[in-house]
């Protein structure tokens, strides 16, 4: 008994060492080991391929277009002649006119007999048209090239139309420069700008809405390694119509007895075990590629922004304010929403939110010379930031190539983390989302 309870207090005497050996450690690593400290980008951003739209600073008549829609094009190749001399635009613009009043003339004429001033019209406007034809040999030209290369989106109507200025008169989509812009929100938004990583993270939601993510099971056997996939638009959206005709028009009943009108189907998820045997390699349904996908990227662009309510402005600032809006006001008639007319005296309880773009000059400093405190109702801040993924892979540019040039463009969406910096593991524990 007493060697039992000998070898009994040794064993217990190991495990107390043990365990504080394992809660030294584990104290250690919280607060010596560092981890990436991130912030989450708000709602679920897009990748979007970057494109540049051609445009110019005055109105343009597209001449001739060069290209076709979704070609291939490389830098520097034509892509349409212009003419944006701004005489040359009104002279043609004019011309246009012309047309258009002969046409309407014919329309007439195709109902009733054409009055003598009416025929006398036509004939003047159907000579100024072809005088100006004519003419359109020497109408200066200009090519614009493409500044990048990549796909050429061009609409259909576009030559022979007139362009506003700065309007887009072609777009070129570099399907190797994927994008992501977002904004982020959160305690340590502070510490964000440009340059950071950013760690992407790829929602299968795309495709039209209909998605089944399957466990295969092959011939009920027991396999160590599970293998599974997502099919996105595998029915090719009858199942959403199935489900589309069964429930429209009805009404179904959620939890505490709430009743809930169905007016459509906007997705479908369906999961479960596809039994499955062994098949000969050819071609066939290929699950989505990028579930263990990491994708990676860099902020290229951002600004910080808050807009703010201030509770006390400067009295100088704020009789400031307020003069100019009682200028803006003075022998005036304001109406209400019920159309009531009023004239303005005076104006109190004027309370002023302001938008404001900042930088990172302040991060992690107390002070700053030049600060004003003051104090606010409520302050919202956000980082607006654009990231460019590093080195997208082949299978993703394919996929977003497909997306984006369908009739009707849809995009992937992600869920997207910027690394702010890196913190102890303890100081993660203690922040405040």
């Amino acid at each position: 008994m007493r060697r039992f309870i000998a070898r009994y207090v040794v064993y217990l005497e190991v495990f107390g060492y043990l365990f504080v050996a394992t809660v030294a450690a584990a104290i250690a690593v919280l607060i010596f080991v560092k981890v990436d400290d991130v912030s989450q980008a708000y709602s679920t951003p897009l990748i979007k391929p970057h494109e540049h739209e051609v445009t110019r600073k005055a109105d343009a008549v597209v001449l001739n277009v060069l290209v076709k829609n979704h070609e291939e094009v490389t830098k520097g190749r034509p892509l349409a002649e212009i003419c944006d001399d701004p005489a040359w635009v009104r002279r043609y613009q004019a011309a246009q006119h012309s047309d258009s009043l002969v046409a309407a003339l014919d329309r007439t004429a195709a109902r009733r007999e054409l009055t003598p001033d009416e025929k006398a019209l036509r004939e003047a406007l159907q000579h100024a048209s072809e005088q100006w034809k004519m003419r359109l040999s020497r109408m200066p030209k200009l090519l614009l090239r493409a500044p990048l290369s990549g796909v050429v989106v061009v609409a259909d109507d576009l030559a022979g139309g007139v362009i506003p200025a700065e309007k887009e008169i072609v777009r070129v989509i570099d399907f190797n420069d994927l994008r992501i812009s977002s904004d982020l929100r959160g305690s340590n938004l502070a510490y964000a700008r440009v340059g950071q990583p950013v760690k992407v993270e790829i929602l299968m939601t795309y495709g039209n809405g209909e998605i089944l993510r399957g466990d295969f099971d092959r011939s009920g056997q027991w396999r160590w390694k599970k293998r599974h996939g997502q099919f996105n638009s595998v029915a090719d959206g009858k199942i959403k119509d199935i489900l589309q005709s069964h429930f429209k028009g009805k009404a179904v009943t959620l939890e505490e007895d709430t009743i809930f009108a169905v007016s459509k189907v906007t997705e479908v998820e369906l999961q479960g075990i596809l039994r499955v045997e062994d098949a000969p390699a050819g071609e066939g349904i290929d699950s989505e590629p990028f579930g263990e996908m990491k994708i990676r990227g860099r902020v290229i662009e951002g600004k910080h922004t808050a807009s703010v309510r201030f509770l006390d402005l400067p009295d100088s600032l704020q009789t400031q304010v307020e003069r100019t809006l009682l200028e803006r006001f003075r022998s005036q008639v304001v109406r209400s929403a019920d159309g009531t007319a009023f004239s303005v005296k005076g104006i109190q309880d004027l309370k002023i939110a302001v938008l404001m773009d900042g930088n990172d000059e302040g991060l992690g400093k107390p002070h700053l010379d030049g600060a004003e405190p003051l104090l606010t109702e409520r302050v919202e801040r956000k980082f607006i930031f654009e990231a460019k993924i590093d080195d997208p892979p082949p299978a993703l540019k394919a996929k977003v190539r497909e997306l984006a040039l369908t009739e009707t463009p849809s995009y992937i969406k992600t869920k997207t983390e910027v690394v702010v910096g890196q913190r102890r593991i303890a100081m993660l524990l203690f922040r405040k989302e």
